[in-house]
């Protein structure tokens, strides 16, 4: 699925879409395959998921590894729940299990302590901005693309799974 204009493989969702919508003059299974490969192949070049690799052994993307790295990790997330929701329905549950647990991956840039989506290092480590409101992305590797840390409102699959909801909100109004 061709992901080459912006971050992410958001062409799944509109994949997942059509075939809710009783669409099916596709190749369903085939397109389930060729997403699971790109979402899961560190090896097969794609523009749309760079540090993959990162991504499928740490469960998200290190600030070390791309200057969008958290925006990438909230991308790749909504992702996976698309892929993983085809695949539910498709009855394969094997790959939905992984992908709707992968989907879960947004967490992991989650810091409880800012209560803010932020960059990490490859050992785990925040790094938060000192001034959450500064919209630094046209200027530096602050692991946004075209956004600030106040992207938590991007994890679009999961906001009533966010035990922390209260939180969230007043930072999207």
């Amino acid at each position: 699925v061709f992901g080459g204009a912006m971050i992410g493989n958001h062409g799944y969702q509109v994949i997942l879409d059509a075939y809710v919508k009783g669409i099916s003059s596709f190749e369903v299974h085939q397109a389930l395959e060729a997403m699971y490969d790109e979402a899961t192949c560190p090896t097969t070049p794609h523009d749309a998921r760079p540090c993959l690799k990162e991504y499928v052994t740490l469960g998200y993307c290190p600030k070390e590894s791309h200057g969008n790295s958290v925006s990438l990790t909230l991308a790749y997330s909504f992702d996976d729940w698309a892929l993983g929701t085809l695949a539910q329905l498709l009855g394969n549950t094997s790959t939905a299990e992984i992908m709707l647990n992968r989907s879960q991956n947004y967490q992991n840039v989650w810091s409880n302590s800012n209560q803010l989506m932020c960059q990490r290092d490859s050992s785990g480590r925040f790094d938060c901005p000192l001034d959450p409101n500064l919209n630094t992305w046209l200027y530096t590797n602050d692991g946004f693309t075209e956004g600030v840390c106040m992207y938590i409102c991007s994890t679009y699959h999961t906001h009533k799974e966010l035990h922390y909801a209260t939180q969230i909100i007043s930072h999207c109004d």
